[in-house]
């Protein structure tokens, strides 16, 4: 059975998040074609992140696929095994800075804490509109309060 691509909307909804890792996939041909990846375990399944690895100084999310088991070229010593969480997850589209520039538009998801109301990790791409957008990939074990989220009320 192969993977399945999938969609940043289709991820939002409340999930048990029970593992995550990440590495660095290296190109066979050279090193500037490197990528990185996330892989995180919801409601028992994997999600692969993966950055392009071909944007050169550009960078953004690739792809995202739902894993049908553990990749074979992946070693399982970059996954850690998490105490179950249920967070909900929501994609953050305006910028994370709109003082900076309210013009720029992201596309990132990211996991609510439901105990704490805090963001756990943050997948996706910044600056979607700019010449040269981001890969994201934070991840705050202990939860953080950003100021993009500070005072919005629950969706």
């Amino acid at each position: 059975m192969q993977d399945e691509t999938v969609a940043l909307e289709d991820l939002c909804s409340q999930r048990m998040l029970s593992g995550r890792g990440e590495m660095v996939l290296e190109s066979a041909e050279t090193s500037d074609d490197n990528a990185f990846v996330v892989v995180l375990r919801l409601d028992g399944t994997l999600y692969w992140f993966q950055e392009d690895p071909e944007d050169g100084y550009r960078s953004s999310l690739k792809a995202i696929k739902k894993l049908r088991g553990w990749p074979q070229d992946v070693p399982r010593s970059t996954f850690v095994a998490l105490d179950p969480v249920m967070v909900t997850l929501r994609i953050r589209r305006e910028s994370a800075e709109p003082e900076l520039d309210s013009t720029r538009r992201d596309e990132v998801l990211y996991g609510l804490d439901e105990r704490t109301g805090l963001v756990l990790f943050e997948v996706g791409t910044e600056d979607t509109n700019d010449y040269y957008p981001r890969f994201v990939h934070r991840w705050s074990p202990e939860g953080v309060l950003p100021k993009w989220l500070a005072g919005r009320p629950p969706e």
